[in-house]
């Protein structure tokens, strides 16, 4: 993963993990991906527990670029 002016860039295959500090109740996440054509891209989002270990899935669908 490779971190460009606040942007980050991630390939097939590749993840992008956002950590906070502390825990947090989130209502809205919002993930704005762009690429120079109209493609669509499977993406799956999960919350990890604070023990690290148990994940859960949010959302496993298709984002629109």
């Amino acid at each position: 993963m490779q971190i460009h002016q606040g942007h980050v860039v991630a390939r097939l295959g590749e993840s992008i993990i956002v950590e906070f500090l502390q825990a947090y109740e989130i209502n809205t996440v919002r993930f704005w991906m762009w690429d120079i054509d109209d493609r669509q891209t499977d993406i799956q989002v999960l919350t990890v527990t604070a023990d690290r270990m148990t994940e859960k899935v949010i959302y496993d669908g298709n984002a629109q670029a």
